[in-house]
């Protein structure tokens, strides 16, 4: 037994040029072969094909006869259609075209192919796909009084027979073009049986009910906040112990000035919040603290009012640092912060505010500590 699937078909000079690969067996010239339909396959096929026409209708309803098709794809799983128009689609603008598809469904209206001229077909309105070459006689596909296009693919006979119609995703696919992506049929049924299970799983995780589920998932986000405020609260807290007593015994000193250069935990905030204690609390002192996180660095710079009044300046300092790091910074004479792209620098970068310091007060560039 030899078996061979066909999986595409394309037109070429007037012949339909069907393409597959062989399953088993092996093929010989002059043997006789029997050619059957995947049904199942088939039907699928003209429901997402069918439902191509009817969305392209409720397109031009909802939007304006400017809707006008720019390329499709149909396969047995889904559908795929671009349309001209200039802006994104709104969720009630989905919502309605999505309910005038289904509206024609539940109707169950013929589905007519008919041959006739290239002439004939546009003098009944047909729309034809720009850019596409037709031959002297064409197929025209009306659906009821409201859809007449030419085409020559696989039907249903009845919009019935589509079941139903579910967008599943509208994008930009170029300027001026959108795309719909949608399923019908056993397709809706397979999505809506995958997101009851995706439900499920998270009430089991929740434990909870599905009625109470949006309730439940409301309070763990207002729970999770709040720990997220308690441990943002306990490391400004650890950051302002930091700053009023071991940071400050590992300072160095360059000239009269205190520079402390350190990495530590947290984020912004936390490094902000012991770079405050220091530069408010002391005088004579200038710093940079940084940290480390997914291959980020943080930073953030600060000096002492004295010192800015000599010149010393936290924005400069933070700025050379995240040149240094790859990244950029920004904020005032007395605290600024910066962020970079490569934490294999930072030891770079707290030679540059070194240096800085020493420019304004190192003198013979001597450094001891405190």
């Amino acid at each position: 037994d030899a078996r061979f699937r066909f999986d595409s078909v394309r037109r070429e000079k007037g012949f339909f040029l069907h393409s597959g690969r062989g399953e088993q067996g092996r093929f010989e010239a002059g043997q006789q072969v029997a050619c059957r339909v995947d049904r199942d396959f088939r039907m699928a096929t003209a429901r997402n094909h069918t439902a191509t026409h009817l969305l392209h209708h409720a397109l031009r309803r909802v939007l304006g006869q400017h809707a006008k098709q720019s390329g499709s794809h149909v396969s047995a799983e889904r559908l795929r259609f671009d349309f001209s128009n200039p802006t994104e689609l709104g969720p009630d603008q989905l919502r309605e075209v999505e309910d005038i598809v289904n509206a024609k469904i539940l109707e169950n209206d013929p589905v007519i192919g008919t041959q006739m001229s290239l002439s004939e077909a546009r003098e009944a309105g047909a729309i034809a796909l720009f850019g596409e070459t037709y031959g002297d006689i064409v197929r025209v596909l009306s659906i009821g009084d409201y859809s007449r296009e030419l085409c020559g693919g696989t039907h249903c006979e009845s919009t019935g027979q589509v079941g139903l119609f579910r967008i599943t995703h509208e994008s930009s696919v170029a300027g001026g073009v959108r795309r719909i992506e949608a399923v019908t049929g056993l397709g809706v049924l397979e999505r809506l049986r995958r997101r009851e299970e995706q439900i499920g799983h998270v009430c089991r995780v929740l434990r909870t009910q599905e009625q109470d589920l949006e309730r439940r998932a409301g309070e763990l986000l207002g729970e999770i906040r709040a720990l997220e405020r308690e441990v943002q609260q306990e490391r400004q807290r650890v950051a302002q112990q930091l700053a009023s007593g071991s940071l400050l015994d590992q300072a160095e000193q360059i000239g009269d000035v205190r520079l402390i250069l350190a990495v530590l935990g947290g984020r912004h905030a936390e490094l902000r919040s012991a770079a405050d204690v220091l530069r408010k609390d002391n005088e004579r002192v200038a710093c940079a603290l940084a940290s480390t996180h997914s291959g980020k660095v943080a930073l953030v710079t600060a000096v002492s009012g004295d010192l800015v009044a000599r010149g010393l300046s936290a924005l400069r300092m933070a700025t050379a640092a995240a040149a240094i790091l790859d990244g950029g910074g920004g904020g005032r004479d007395d605290l600024a912060q910066a962020g970079g792209a490569d934490p294999s620098r930072l030891e770079e970068a707290f030679d540059e505010v070194r240096r800085l310091v020493r420019e304004n007060f190192g003198g013979d560039a001597a450094t001891n500590r405190a």
